[in-house]
């Protein structure tokens, strides 16, 4: 299994992750996880550091 996720906005940071698991119950596990909004919130952060005016 593989999960994509592309997002392109205007002054944010594109990243395509793709990360494949061998079993269908390992995928489902891992997205049962808080690991996307500690994803998320990483990303969101180096959107601000990377922003036009925080480099400028």
């Amino acid at each position: 299994m593989s999960e994509d996720v592309a997002v392109a906005t205007p002054f944010r940071t594109a990243t395509t992750v793709v990360v494949r698991y061998s079993f269908q119950a390992v995928c489902d596990g891992v997205l049962k996880t808080p690991m996307v909004e500690g994803w998320s919130q990483a990303h969101d952060r180096l959107d601000g550091l990377l922003a036009p005016s925080a480099l400028g």
